[in-house]
């Protein structure tokens, strides 16, 4: 019983290395298609200032409810383009 159940340790053990491999590999070919810098490095997306505008109006709106006096805290917004 013994061997049986090491049998299926070691099983489980290579099927969550080989998962884990996979995976890293899949990361490996999906970053090779990934751009190394945008077209407009000093220009924020349209998309991302909304993102910005929208955090910060949810956080006014909300910020009390999630912990008191967050809502009114200046918290700067630091973005990567």
């Amino acid at each position: 019983m013994a061997r049986k159940n090491r049998k299926w340790g070691v099983m489980l053990i290579l099927g969550v290395l080989g998962l884990c491999l996979g995976v890293m590999a899949l990361f490996a070919v999906i970053n090779l298609f990934v751009p190394d810098q945008t077209n407009q490095p000093d220009q924020l997306a349209d998309v991302d200032i909304a993102r910005v505008l929208e955090a910060q109006h949810l956080r006014q709106e909300l910020g009390d409810q999630v912990f008191p006096g967050f809502g009114t805290v200046e918290i700067p917004a630091l973005i990567y383009n």
